[in-house]
């Protein structure tokens, strides 16, 4: 059985884990990590990719370093999803910019090169949610199992925190396990 972990900046949703929280940094504890596992880490940009993330998420960042960094025998893949709006064009493109900051970020904090790769996958891949999400702005319950296709998006037209929320929750950044040295 794969085991998922999700990070969260203001709230850890844990599955098949423990976390320690300290001071805002949250350390993973379980060092029986797989191939195949995923991490999805909720990382807010600026509209366009080719501006930062914002800076309420370095400590998701910095949490993700750590992490890599306590496992030099595995190789990663940094995946980043954006929503559906604008072309599908811009939008892997922007998926990999953004992908790429997260990943020059964690070099900046000792990750070698060679242990890490930005992926953007753009839009192709809607969120299946693996637990229930609580909508920022709607503080609409997102069920679990809920696939934010744009099919599924826009029957939330009618309320616009719903249908923002919808977005927010599509735009990710996953670390993905992909091999073992």
């Amino acid at each position: 059985m794969t085991k998922k972990f999700i990070f969260f900046i203001s709230a850890i949703v844990l599955l098949g884990s423990a976390w320690s929280q300290n001071k805002g940094l949250f350390k993973l504890t379980d060092t029986n990590v797989e191939v195949g596992q995923k991490f999805v880490a909720e990382i807010q940009f600026n509209f366009d990719g080719g501006q930062p993330y914002f800076k309420e998420y370095q400590p998701v960042v910095d949490s993700m370093a750590t992490f890599i960094l306590q496992h030099p025998n595995l190789l990663f893949e940094l995946v980043n999803h954006v929503d559906s709006r604008g072309s599908d064009g811009y939008n892997e493109q922007m998926s990999e910019r953004r992908a790429q900051r997260v990943l020059d970020s964690l070099i900046s904090q000792g990750v070698p090169r060679n242990q890490v790769i930005a992926v953007g996958k753009g839009e192709s891949e809607p969120r299946i949610l693996e637990t229930d999400y609580k909508g920022q702005s709607s503080g609409f319950i997102f069920p679990k199992g809920t696939v934010l296709t744009d099919e599924y998006i826009n029957t939330l037209k009618d309320n616009p925190d719903k249908f923002e929320d919808a977005y927010r929750l599509n735009r990710r950044t996953e670390l993905r396990v992909t091999e073992k040295k």
